[in-house]
């Protein structure tokens, strides 16, 4: 099954009659997004039952990925993002990589997984029966970064217009959910409080559909779009994680930059609604509202810089003094090439309560030099393009899709500095990696075809 395609609409070289996925496609794509929205890449257990939480579809949470964060068992969003692949492949043309941008970031990413799999530290018994969740990240990644920097242009833009499409959809609905339940006094008991998603994994997608959501409206006017990026924000807000909402400011930020509205009434009036609607709210349901003072104590704790000031119940795990501490630890032992290896257990840094909440510092520990200084040419990718996004802007806005995208993404890398764990702790990392890379290949001709789709009407 597919669907027609109205010329008339969607006039341009790049849709054609063929142009289109089919539905066992479109099928996957909202499984893929499942995974990245509804489930949590967190270890089960008594000690974290409250953070390993999903309204709609916790039984499906055990299925959908590895019962522990390190287990021995295949999970069903594994295989489910194979068979996406394998669909990809068999529906859509590779034709090479064509792109030298593209190009690059294939090699350098090939070689440096080559150079992981090298390691002496390497426990070859997990690596032969790719028992251990890490080399099968790793081979996933670099299989699906080759599928999706391949596929002809004419294919890739209809596949992405549904991941953007079915994105919408699913991160909507979580997030309305969990802003519901949150609003009810039923949110996740999260670090002794409610909350409404503290799953900064999901929060940082909903921070790339947040400014999708925006850029669409900053460009077309369309008040649903508004909508949709005010739930999200609402979510982000109240999710009690303070980096993907400092990530969203940020993004934020440059996205107004960049559609030189910063001098608009747009941020007041966001700000004066989403405060009347919260007062109102708490003013109304005094016995169910949540504690917002708790949030602003948080919130106004980190930016002032002092945060021991309120006491352990508003620190958190201390996620910038472990990355300081991380930091140093890695700065003083450069010399150390290898890392820990792919094997079945986890590597901590000196200084961390818990995993490593620093993704330069976790890759180092984990894959040693060469996947850090592979991270850094990520982060200095996206840097390069939003850099250039933003001067162009002063004469033409023409990336409504890339630029929030980049920009969202290259915010979520900084911020990751402070949480991440790339490519040692789930396929949602790696599976989001590659397609934000994905979006590197769209020019503006293809950013047009999408608008048409996304707002069913004619681009100039």
């Amino acid at each position: 099954m597919t669907f027609k395609i109205n010329q008339k609409i969607f006039s341009g070289n790049a849709i054609n009659e063929h142009s289109d996925v089919g539905i066992i496609t479109r099928i996957f794509i909202l499984l893929f997004w499942i995974g990245q929205i509804w489930t949590t890449p967190y270890l089960t257990g008594s000690e974290f039952t409250n953070l390993n939480y999903n309204p709609l579809f916790r039984p499906l949470d055990s299925l959908l990925q590895e019962a522990t964060l390190i287990g021995k068992r295949f999970a069903l969003y594994e295989a489910a993002l194979v068979i996406l692949l394998v669909l990809i492949v068999r529906n859509h043309s590779l034709g090479g990589l064509r792109e030298k941008d593209g190009r690059r970031i294939f090699i350098v990413s090939f070689i440096t997984v080559i150079i992981c799999f090298l390691n002496p530290n390497n426990s070859f018994e997990e690596i032969k029966y790719l028992l251990s969740y890490q080399p099968r990240i790793l081979l996933y990644f670099t299989a699906s970064l080759f599928i999706f920097l391949s596929v002809e242009k004419q294919r890739l833009v209809p596949l992405l217009y549904y991941f953007i499409f079915y994105g919408f959809i699913i991160a909507f609905l979580q997030a309305a959910l969990s802003s519901a339940l949150f609003f009810m006094g039923k949110g996740v008991i999260f670090l002794n409080t409610t909350a409404t998603l503290p799953n900064a994994e999901i929060l940082n997608v909903m921070i790339i559909f947040s400014a999708l959501a925006l850029s669409l409206y900053l460009y077309s006017h369309n008040k649903k779009y508004l909508l949709l990026a005010f739930l999200f924000h609402v979510t982000i807000f109240f999710a009690d994680r303070r980096t993907p909402m400092m990530v969203l400011i940020a993004t934020d930020i440059i996205l107004l930059f960049y559609f030189r509205r910063m001098g608009s009434r747009l941020i007041f009036k966001g700000m004066l609604v989403g405060a009347l609607a919260v007062g109102m709210f708490y003013f109304l349901s005094s016995k169910t509202s949540v504690d917002l003072e708790y949030y602003f104590l948080r919130i106004y704790g980190v930016v002032s810089g002092n945060v021991q000031a309120y006491g352990d119940r508003f620190t958190d795990m201390g996620h910038w003094q472990q990355t300081k501490l991380t930091f140093i630890t890695m700065l003083n032992n450069l010399n150390i090439f290898w890392g820990g290896g792919l094997r079945n257990d986890m590597f901590y840094v000196y200084g961390q309560s818990a995993y490593i909440h620093n993704s330069l510092a976790a890759v180092w520990a984990l894959n040693g030099l060469p996947m850090t200084f592979y991270l850094i040419y990520i982060i200095f990718v996206f840097a390069k393009k939003g850099i250039m996004y933003i001067i162009e802007s002063s004469r033409m806005k023409n990336r409504i899709i890339l630029a929030p995208v980049v920009f969202a993404y290259i915010m979520i890398l900084i911020g990751d500095l402070f949480t991440g764990e790339f490519f040692s702790k789930h396929f949602v990392y790696a599976a989001l990696f590659v397609l934000a890379l994905s979006f590197l290949r769209l020019e503006m001709e293809d950013e047009k075809t999408l608008l048409r789709r996304l707002l069913k009407r004619e681009i100039n």
